[in-house]
């Protein structure tokens, strides 16, 4: 804040809030909404991952606004995307991180944003930044080899089921997996 050149009392007013509260931000005890995030990130032109993100993201350039989507609409697709890559239904994530149904229902519409510790046990639960979730990335380019290396180990450290099916398949032996994988191709060259 030393850098900002103003108070907490002049930036909980940025923010839109009381100065107790702002207070309360900054000794971590409650966190703000993503809208004041936004209030915040917008008066000092940085990025909501900027004041969100324990650690710099991996460097990816998010937009800060300007584009067609308003933030609840960017949040409610990242969320979608993150789910359909991890293949869960609205209901198990739900369950899983013991959110109220019609509450996230709200937050894949686009309608309300989440706070931002639920942010956070969603970008957990997908192994992701909080950034990911809130901000709108520009497409992707494909992998190489090392960012592939990379992400399987940022998973097998963030995902406990994923680090469970890498553990059972390491212990099957090469002769077993090649054992279950020869009656798919006989079954191929006899229906050919």
């Amino acid at each position: 804040m030393e850098l900002s050149g103003k108070n907490q009392k002049e930036l909980a007013k940025i923010a839109g809030v009381s100065a107790p509260t702002f207070n309360e931000w900054v000794n971590a005890k409650k966190f703000p909404r993503i809208g004041k995030i936004q209030a915040l990130a917008d008066y000092f032109g940085i990025k909501k991952s900027e004041l969100i993100e324990d650690e710099p993201t991996d460097g990816q350039e998010a937009s800060t606004g300007g584009g067609d989507l308003n933030s609840k609409e960017i949040m409610a697709q990242n969320i979608k995307k993150y789910m359909d890559s991890k293949g869960v239904t609205n209901q198990k994530l739900c369950d899983d991180l013991g959110f109220k149904y019609t509450t996230f229902m709200d937050w894949i519409k686009g309608v309300t944003y989440p706070r931002i510790s639920k942010i956070e046990a969603m970008a957990d639960y997908f192994g992701i930044q909080k950034a990911d979730l809130i901000e709108e990335k520009p497409p992707k380019e494909p992998e190489t080899g090392m960012d592939t290396l990379a992400n399987i180990i940022v998973r097998l450290c963030k995902d406990a089921e994923f680090r469970q099916a890498v553990e059972n398949l390491y212990d099957l032996d090469a002769e077993k997996l090649r054992s279950q994988s020869q009656p798919s191709k006989n079954h191929e060259r006899s229906s050919k």
